[in-house]
């Protein structure tokens, strides 16, 4: 029986060749289109995801803000500002903490020979590489010895070095910084960054924060930047943080607006909590559905003939008055009416 329905198969393929030719490739385009299309939405969100960790993978960043709340005799409304005292704050008083690092950026004069250009000149910790997921392409990054001796040592941006040097190798040069000499002992690698809170940090450059503070006014810092260590929920690193804050500036712990640490809500993390369900999915690529339109109540019909008679704009009635037979009949505005 089977080799009877096998043997009618391939009568029917032979007798209709151009049918089978066509329908043959039909599914094998169909199955192609299917494999190609997985296959881009994979990448797509490899490469989506990758470059929102060129950032830093699970970064918390802390900025200044303005309390909200009355609390410890003190007034709402007021400022608060990061010091550097706050980061040793935060070592203490939160354990969950495995880098810390601060943070003062200011956009300085760069001088290498006849080019100068002005760049975000940031002055960070040693901890600050492994937070910001920075990598090195030739040299290396700042170390303790670094900041605690105040040394005068930048590493630069893929861009920057670009712009500077072009073609000229940018490792042990000299440049100035706002008139300072600085010696290059580290290149970034190019990043496919697509998000950040201050500069690139391909057109940035990197110095010890205790030899910024011999440039500038070093005394209150842009932001934060930490990295909560492994198995501990981020929003209760976040909360842990605030709290300490709160007790060192005498503010609610509770008041979000006093300092920020904005929630880092990129693919990856919100696809593992399953936060953007529901979904349509082509391939791996995801499509967020719009939100519904609210729907309007069901009036009855009465009110819609009422509303549709409003609608309606007024004709102007023609005013008729009856008159007798002797009047003029040369008053065409008359209407005579027997």
């Amino acid at each position: 029986m089977i080799r009877h329905l096998i043997s009618e198969a391939f009568e029917a393929l032979g007798h209709y060749r151009l049918r089978s030719a066509l329908t043959m490739l039909s599914v094998t385009w169909g199955i192609a289109s299917l494999v190609l299309l997985l296959s881009y939405g994979h990448g797509f969100e490899r490469a989506l995801v990758g470059a929102f960790d060129q950032i830093g993978r699970n970064l918390i960043v802390i900025f200044p803000g303005q309390t909200s709340e009355q609390a410890g005799g003190e007034r709402s409304g007021r400022r608060i500002l990061l010091e550097l005292r706050d980061v040793d704050a935060l070592v203490e008083g939160v354990p969950a903490i495995e880098a810390i690092s601060p943070e003062i950026r200011a956009f300085l004069p760069v001088n290498f020979g006849y080019r100068t250009r002005n760049y975000t000149v940031a002055g960070v910790d040693a901890p600050f590489g492994r937070i910001r997921h920075t990598e090195v392409a030739e040299g290396r990054f700042l170390t303790g010895d670094d900041v605690l001796h105040r040394r005068r040592v930048v590493v630069i941006g893929a861009d920057l070095k670009k712009e500077l040097f072009s073609a000229m190798p940018a490792l042990d040069a000299d440049i100035k910084v706002q008139g300072v000499r600085f010696t290059v002992i580290g290149v970034l690698k190019k990043k496919t960054q697509i998000t950040n809170y201050s500069a690139p940090d391909d057109i940035s450059a990197f110095v010890p924060h205790t030899t910024l503070g011999s440039m500038v006014n070093t005394r209150y810092l842009n932001n934060i930047v930490v990295l909560p260590a492994q198995g501990f929920a981020r929003a209760r690193v976040i909360a842990e943080l605030r709290a300490a804050l709160a007790r060192a500036h005498h503010f609610g712990a509770r008041d979000e607006r006093a300092v920020h640490a904005p929630q880092r809500r990129h693919v990856a993390q919100r696809a593992e909590r399953r936060e953007i369900e529901p979904l349509h999915r082509i391939g791996q690529a995801t499509f967020r559905r719009h939100a519904p339109l609210p729907r309007q109540p069901v009036q009855p019909r009465h009110q819609h003939e009422h509303n549709a008679r409003r609608r309606q704009k007024p004709v102007p009635r023609r005013v008729i008055r009856p008159v007798g037979i002797h009047q003029r009949e040369d008053r065409r505005h008359v209407i005579v009416v027997h």
